[in-house]
């Protein structure tokens, strides 16, 4: 079910009015998360989609089981249920702590639903009442500092 609904929420369309600016908290995980005012972003269920303007960009972050970096590409992939294929990594996993949680990164390209090649980047959050997989797709490089400054942003609810 969680990868239907996440094909249907990648459609621009469904993401075309704001639904949430600003600090929004996942409700599965328990975590803040901070966006930009100008993103729109959508929950259902323990799937959350936040779209960049122009929708050229899209975040998804959902809960996930994957707690190790062993088979991240791999794992990635079945977790974006066929949203993204053909993975690979361009940068090493590289694990971090991040206001008290740990955050494993990782770069990567691959072909998109659309048939294009896409940039993803990754965030496997660990540390919260469950770990939270973000995905990022899209054009990443005009907006890779916000892309970081959202990971920055993670936090448990205070």
């Amino acid at each position: 079910m969680r990868r239907f609904l996440v094909s249907l929420l990648l459609m621009p369309g469904l993401l075309a009015a704001p639904a949430f600016a600003g600090d929004i908290v996942h409700r599965e995980t328990g975590l803040t998360i901070a966006l930009p005012e100008s993103w729109s972003a959508a929950q259902d269920g323990d799937v959350l989609i936040a779209t960049g303007p122009g929708a050229q960009l899209s975040m998804v972050f959902m809960v996930t089981d994957i707690r190790s970096t062993g088979d991240l590409v791999a794992d990635v992939t079945r977790e974006m249920g066929g949203q993204l294929r053909d993975a690979r990594l361009t940068s090493e996993p590289e694990a971090r702590r991040v206001n008290t949680l740990m955050q494993t990164h990782a770069e990567g390209v691959g072909t998109c639903s659309d048939g294009t090649t896409c940039d993803w980047d990754l965030a496997l959050v660990s540390g919260a009442r469950r770990n939270l997989l973000v995905v990022t797709v899209g054009d990443l490089t005009p907006e890779e500092a916000t892309v970081h400054e959202v990971y920055a942003s993670i936090r448990t609810r205070m």
